[in-house]
């Protein structure tokens, strides 16, 4: 959803070094009514050159035949896959920090600590060696705690881009020392990304390292859900407007103009949220250092070089919008 700054990651992969001997790993894969995709999805972690020690399945509540096809899966291979099987209770994708987090539990409860996790959906084609090339860097890199491949389209090239959701990999202890649980509330995912970076540690998108999605991101909630994280996560408003412009001119994102349109109208409307058990606005002390980290990406900004006065004024204006 968020785009803070991360390291530099590579245009393009380079050749592996042997993955660390602490590289263990487990794999979170959240599925709704995904018979038709977790199939491939699975296989693609499974054939992993560097494979998972446990992949954990949360099914949240399928009525097609997902269940059958982890079983089929979990039959074929020796790693072992752990499925959790929730009630049906409608499509709602605000419940996916939730669903996570019931795996981290069952992790915690019934496993060896292990050194990373893995996020991914049930939609995802991972290339082979995605998990030695990203374990690989982070074993590397004892700040380095997130970090992902890329699955969109190439960025500008004065955009850098944060890990993404899906494919995302999480180091263990900083997870735990984030709290070790996702807050059930938009902005969820940039959240961990933010928290990252505010505690001292780097985050890494590769963008050369690319994994495909089966079905088209933003189809469920047309992103209007990320105007409503970029309030809660206290986004400037300024920035909101820059990277809704940046969107139209540049396609620097695939968002519709009605998606952009929709994510303007939930970050400058929040009391469409004011029943909304999902909407609650992060500590002031997160929300401060996302500002502040704007406001210096912003004055890094090439064609605002000359105008740094000005856009510092701006800032300072629409702040409290």
């Amino acid at each position: 959803m968020g785009r803070p700054i991360p390291e530099q990651a590579n245009s393009a992969i380079i050749t592996l070094v042997a993955p660390p001997l602490t590289g263990k790993y487990w794999v979170c894969v959240i599925t709704k009514n995904g018979a038709e995709t977790i199939g491939p999805t699975l296989d693609s972690i499974l054939t992993q050159t560097l494979p998972p020690e446990l992949i954990v399945v949360v099914d949240d509540g399928s009525v097609d035949d997902t269940r059958a096809v982890v079983k089929s899966h979990s039959k074929s291979t020796r790693t072992r896959v752990q499925v959790i099987n929730l009630p049906d209770r409608g499509y709602d994708i605000r419940r996916v920090p939730a669903n996570i987090n019931s795996a981290y539990a069952y992790v915690k409860e019934n496993c060896e600590p292990f050194n990373y996790s893995m996020i991914s959906g049930d939609d995802c084609i991972f290339p082979p060696e995605y998990s030695a090339f990203l374990l690989s860097k982070m074993g590397q890199d004892s700040k380095l705690v997130i970090a992902s491949g890329d699955w969109g389209i190439s960025p500008p090239p004065d955009w850098i881009k944060a890990p993404q959701g899906a494919g995302r990999f999480v180091e263990e202890n900083f997870w735990r020392e984030a709290g070790g649980k996702y807050p059930v509330a938009y902005g969820w995912e940039s959240w961990l990304l933010f928290k990252a970076l505010e505690l001292g540690y780097r985050i890494a998108n590769f963008t050369g390292l690319r994994y495909v999605h089966l079905r088209p991101s933003g189809t469920a909630h047309k992103f209007s859900h990320w105007g409503t994280a970029m309030r809660t996560l206290g986004y400037h408003p300024l920035f909101v407007l820059l990277r809704f412009a940046k969107n139209v001119i540049q396609n620097a994102e695939p968002i519709s103009i009605r998606g952009n349109v929709g994510m303007l109208v939930n970050y400058f409307l929040p009391q469409l949220h004011r029943n909304d058990p999902y909407f609650e606005y992060y500590d002031e002390g997160l929300r401060g250092f996302v500002k502040q980290q704007q406001f210096q990406r912003l004055l890094r900004y090439p064609r605002l070089r000359r105008f740094r006065a000005l856009a510092a004024a701006l800032w300072k204006v629409s702040e409290s919008i």
